[in-house]
């Protein structure tokens, strides 16, 4: 009788409590890690396809479904190094996943090394949780591409879900927004990501979040030191988080002026460990927005970018700015069940802007042809590389079957070869044999002539 495989969640017995607490079968977890590591033999856990591969044997020999879900979890926990690291991230990411039948909480944050004062802690009787949430998309422009981005890319499909599948139309009504839809499991991602919101007087709701927002309605922190710059985000933010930003950045990351802050590269950002991630964020938000302000300001001093016509966007434009956006969505949804990874580069892009470029006069003297090569690799996915196993096998037998079929003909041909070799050799050695007749008869005649003369 064969045995039904279970996915991760049911074998690690992951259950929420009615209280929010969420709870697993350590035993089970550690037994899992065990069998990994007898497995893996102590090899390099940065190899991702072995440890892949090892996960997936590991499955299959206790019965757990494999799917991507399944992977992911067990990914996460067999790359920590003890049982307790491993628990806390499956945790983690059980909490993080989008759930459509209870409202949306924050992820529980790891314990700090240094816990806030009892001033800073949040006052859990006092958070409300935000239940509705209204979705404005403003669709300024009526060109074909914006219409198929928002249908084909932000109401896509990418999780099961009991609604009915539709596109809302774009006549000004009110429409539910289809669950599983990216456009869906972005805006509930982010809030996710904001957590809990402190404010530091009572909010009847919450502020809008606008793509058009400018300096004149959100407030733009000084940029005269690192002191002012923080004071004024937290006083844009109304969030009271002031002295313990700062204290985090000048005393814990040796950070001391707002140049130093705007100079770090995404590596030393990510490697700030005094600061929550939703704050790092924010503070990240204001440096990038204060220094492409800088960088308008410098390459477009006579030109006010809201002022430039639709029209003179090419469609390689529009489609690569399109691209663009994807790509933010896909990267901030990347863990989420149902999430492709997208190329770094649109194919239909790179195609029709060196179309462009020769329609605009450019000489083509095959040096367009060698640039286009360049930028195609950055048009397929990692997974568009990936071939399948059954083609693979399919693909050695057909060239096993050449190779017999050749091996055949090359018999053939070497059995022809030697046939006509030894006619060769037999004629060959009938024409030394005349030649040889020939001569001997050359000799008696002359012999003959002679003996007649005398």
């Amino acid at each position: 009788m064969s045995t039904e495989n279970i996915p991760i969640l049911t074998y690690l017995s992951i259950t929420k409590h009615p209280d929010g607490n969420v709870a697993l079968d350590k035993e089970r977890l550690r037994f899992l890690r065990i069998k990994f590591a007898q497995s893996y033999q102590g090899n390099d856990l940065d190899d991702d396809h072995l440890r892949r591969q090892t996960i997936e044997q590991l499955f299959e020999n206790l019965h757990i479904k494999k799917d991507v879900m399944s992977l992911d979890y067990v990914d996460l926990a067999m790359r920590e190094r003890s049982d307790s690291d491993a628990e806390f991230e499956i945790l983690e990411k059980f909490r993080g996943s989008v759930q459509y039948l209870e409202p949306i909480t924050s992820p529980e944050k790891k314990k700090s090394k240094n816990p806030p004062s009892s001033l800073n802690q949040i006052d859990e009787t006092k958070v409300k949780l935000v239940n509705d949430i209204i979705c404005i998309i403003h669709k300024k422009s009526p060109q074909s591409e914006i219409n198929d981005f928002i249908s084909d890319f932000l109401f896509q499909q990418v999780q099961t879900s009991a609604q009915s599948k539709y596109v809302p139309l774009y006549d000004g009504s009110v429409y539910p927004l289809p669950h599983g839809t990216i456009l869906d499991l972005f805006i509930r991602q982010q809030m996710i990501d904001r957590g809990t919101i402190t404010f530091m007087r009572p909010r009847k709701q919450l502020s809008d979040i606008d793509a058009d927002q400018t300096s004149k309605n959100t407030g733009r922190p000084s940029t005269q030191s690192l002191e002012s710059f923080l004071r004024g985000i937290c006083r844009i933010e109304d969030n009271g988080k002031f002295i313990e930003w700062f204290k985090a950045l000048v005393e814990d990351e040796n950070i001391h002026t707002y140049s130093h802050l705007t100079n770090l590269n995404q590596k030393e950002w990510d490697r700030i460990e005094k600061l929550p991630m939703n704050a790092l964020k924010t503070i990240k938000f204001y440096v990038d927005r204060e220094k492409q302000m800088v960088d308008e300001r410098k390459t477009k001093k006579n030109m006010n970018s809201n002022q430039r016509k639709e029209a003179s966007y090419s469609k390689a434009e529009i489609r690569a700015n399109l691209h663009m956006i994807k790509l933010y969505f896909i990267r901030q949804l990347e863990d989420q069940d149902g999430i492709e990874t997208l190329p770094k580069l649109d194919a239909y892009c790179v195609e029709k802007a060196f179309d462009e470029m020769r329609e605009e006069g450019y000489e083509d003297d095959g040096l367009l042809d060698e640039m286009k090569l360049f930028f195609q690799p950055l048009t397929i996915t990692d997974d568009g590389l990936t071939i399948e196993s059954s083609l693979l096998i399919a693909l050695n037998k057909e060239q096993l079957a050449e190779k017999r079929s050749l091996e055949d003909e090359i018999t053939t041909l070497n059995d022809s070869l030697r046939n006509e070799e030894n006619s060769l050799r037999q004629l060959n050695e009938q024409c030394d044999n005349a030649k040889e007749k020939r001569n001997q008869d050359y000799q008696q005649y002359k012999l003959d002539s002679s003996r007649n003369e005398n």
